[in-house]
């Protein structure tokens, strides 16, 4: 069958947000300032340890208004993300069932994408505010360990490189698996109610198959990724404790910016896998006809 889709009628996480940009651009405002004061904390905790040993209480006094304005902003962002994408979810939902409706679309297919279309949305309320956080506390984690020791500034950087590489390879991968899995759920509802034990106990069988394939793949790829990030924190900690010749507030900081390297170097390849998952989704309920993918077939074959 030729392909009938048309601008109007796709969705993609780009479309997306264009249509809703005021209201995505109002919580990625919130959540710039919010990423910001997050990636001075370590260093005003630093200031603040070395400012107490000296009598000084400045430092503290900052770091206590740094802690106060992360928690305001912190309350307002969460607050107005779940007012933002309750709104989009409701929009786009109702319109993607509208769509496969009159296309007399089955019944199984309509529920599957209506499900489907929340992890979209939800990839914008949960998933990139993550990336977002994780990007500012990655670059300027980064930024400020080349501050306190170049050294470990270049072997972090070599971590971060060998890492998106890993993900770049694995990419095609971990969306044949999304797609797979996607097929599955689509077909459940009909599953049911065939009402039939045998396609019941196969769609239940082939489910798991498929979350235990994608599950083995994302292990592995954080096992390797996370072999990079020990190296270099392990290599961070020994230079700062015997070649760094800085206060102890210092090199705290520094270790405390490596632990944030660490875990924003964690946080997004999870969050690239849910950007691939949700692509796979956004390709699958745009207005199209779609090629089978793995393992789709009908409930009872």
């Amino acid at each position: 069958m030729s392909d009938t889709t048309t601008p109007e009628s796709q969705i993609t996480h780009a479309r997306i947000f264009q249509r809703f940009r005021l209201k995505i651009s109002g919580t990625f405002a919130l959540l710039t300032v919010e990423n910001v004061l997050g990636v001075l904390e370590p260093a005003l905790f630093g200031i603040a340890i070395n400012g107490l040993i000296n009598g000084d209480w400045t430092g503290l006094a900052w770091l206590a208004a740094l802690e106060i304005s992360f928690v305001i902003i912190g309350v307002v962002r969460r607050m107005y993300d779940t007012r933002v994408y309750t709104r989009i979810y409701a929009e786009v939902g109702s319109e993607v069932v509208a769509r496969e409706q009159r296309k007399d679309a089955p019944i199984t297919q309509v529920n599957a994408r209506a499900e489907l279309i929340s992890e979209v949305v939800g990839f914008f309320e949960d998933a990139l505010p993550l990336a977002v956080m994780s990007v500012f506390t990655l670059v300027g984690s980064v930024i400020m360990i080349g501050v306190y020791d170049i050294r470990v500034f270049f072997a972090a950087l070599g971590a971060t490189l060998g890492t998106g590489l890993i993900f770049f390879l694995a990419s095609q991968r971990i969306e044949t698996l999304n797609k797979a899995l996607n097929n599955q759920y689509e077909r459940q509802i009909q599953v049911f109610e065939s009402q039939r034990r045998s396609s019941r106990e196969r769609h239940f069988s082939r489910l798991a198959m498929w979350k235990v394939r994608l599950s083995d793949f994302e292990a592995l790829n954080f096992g390797l990724t996370y072999i990079l990030l020990i190296a270099v924190m392990l290599y961070g900690i020994f230079d700062a404790v015997t070649r760094l010749n800085a206060d102890i507030g210092t090199v705290v900081a520094m270790m405390t910016y490596l632990f944030q390297f660490v875990m924003s170097m964690t946080a997004l390849p999870l969050t690239y896998q849910q950007y691939i998952r949700t692509r796979e989704i956004t390709n699958r309920v745009s207005d199209k006809d779609e090629d089978d993918g793995p393992d789709n077939k009908k409930p009872d074959e």
